[in-house]
């Protein structure tokens, strides 16, 4: 028997047995874990609100011998609660963990991954950027982080590197990237306001001024690639799709 303390957010919970929850949390120290809170269910619980789903919580875990893990204590650091009260907003923050949640396996802590909810879960909730491009921010950085990284700074045919030379622009789903006007061969076409667009989310770097119309194309682009690469459909997208 052994206990330990870790930082995490909720991704999602689920009843079991009559009073208590079984949640998978994402940490910074161990990646996912399922985890179950005893008695949480219960009306005067103290500790329910703090394991609220999308929470950043502090706990602390004890894990018997056979692995199965129980919530000992746990305080909420951050519980979002504009995202929580906007529809668009918590639609957008669910679709983020369901993706953190089935791209990873329990127990294969990759810190960077966690930092990256984080950051892009506070972004959605200071609301001054765009949340599709948060969305599409996020996924382009957790594919990397993954090993699927996009070609977004060069042609993913050719290896041409991107600049204002290129006369036209597509992306191949099946290459991974943009492809230039040497090699428009392959994909689907784009303007060119969206591949500047997705060249600097490839950077990590935002845009003075967004063009609502290329936004919408370059999430349906990488919300598609994404779901391409998972091969899976998740529940939270076709939420996400009605913003």
């Amino acid at each position: 028997m052994k206990v330990y303390s870790l930082t995490g957010i909720v991704l999602k919970k689920n009843t079991s047995g009559d009073s208590d929850r079984l949640y998978t949390i994402y940490s910074k120290e161990k990646g996912k874990i399922a985890v179950v809170a005893k008695g949480v269910r219960k009306i005067n619980s103290r500790r329910n609100p703090h394991l609220d789903t999308l929470n950043l919580i502090k706990f602390s875990v004890r894990e018997s011998k056979s692995k199965y893990k129980t919530i000992e204590e746990v305080k909420a650091q951050n519980s979002f609660k504009y995202i929580k009260e906007d529809l668009d907003l918590s639609g957008a923050a669910y679709y983020m963990c369901d993706l953190i949640s089935r791209f990873n396996e329990e127990e294969h802590e990759n810190p960077d991954q966690f930092e990256l909810l984080q950051q892009s879960l506070s972004t959605l909730e200071n609301n001054l950027i765009p949340l599709n491009y948060v969305v599409s921010a996020f996924e382009v950085r957790l594919m990397k982080l993954l090993g699927y990284e996009l070609y977004l700074d060069k042609c993913a045919s050719c290896g041409r590197k991107f600049d204002d030379s290129w006369t036209s622009h597509k992306f191949s789903f099946e290459l991974g990237g943009l492809c230039c006007n040497r090699c428009n061969n392959f994909g689907m076409e784009l303007s060119n306001d969206s591949a500047e667009t997705l060249y600097l989310l490839s950077l990590n770097k935002k845009k003075k001024n967004h063009n609502m119309r290329s936004l919408s194309e370059i999430t349906n682009i990488i919300n598609t690639f994404t779901l391409y690469t998972l091969g899976q459909r998740v529940k939270s997208f076709e939420l996400l799709r009605k913003i």
